[in-house]
């Protein structure tokens, strides 16, 4: 039976890792996604803007500029996730100290706390993966719209 909880703790402890390095991964992919916004608007609406007035395209494109800010900053911003680590503190007085204690079933806790804080993650995974696919989309749409505001100058 101990085997039993060890490959489950294995599991779980390697389950967290990959969602934590997914996360870290959606927040790199978040930041290259508002350097590239950048850059297109200093290029592009730098290019559109030199005409005169604003055009519904310039305001579409600045619109979506805006709208692409917030959606990377919601992937960007810090939040509080739940603790992947056990407290020490904890584990001593659950599997130590306790009047009877269960050492024998502390990996078995264990696994069934960490998995509590996988399935919490997810959570947060799949907004955050969801935000990333809204700023990606608002990029393309603030670049259609800066090209057809320099396409309607010119021609």
């Amino acid at each position: 039976m101990e085997a039993g909880y060890r490959l489950a703790y294995d599991e779980v402890v390697r389950a967290l890792s990959q969602q934590a390095a997914s996360l870290d991964g959606l927040r790199n992919r978040a930041g290259l996604l508002l350097s590239a916004a950048s850059v297109a608007t200093s290029f592009l609406g730098g290019t559109a803007l030199r005409q005169e007035g604003l055009s519904a395209f310039a305001w579409l494109a600045i619109a979506a500029f805006i709208a692409h800010g917030i959606a990377v900053l919601d992937v960007l911003w810090p939040r509080r996730e739940p603790e992947a680590a056990a407290r020490p503190t904890d584990l001593i007085a659950r599997f130590v100290e306790a009047a009877a204690p269960a050492t024998r079933h502390a990996l078995r806790e264990l696994s069934i706390d960490l998995e509590r804080v996988y399935v919490s993650r997810m959570t947060t995974a799949d907004r955050l993966g969801y935000g990333l696919r809204v700023a990606s989309a608002l990029l393309s749409l603030e670049v259609a719209a800066w090209l057809m505001t320099i396409a309607v100058s010119v021609g």
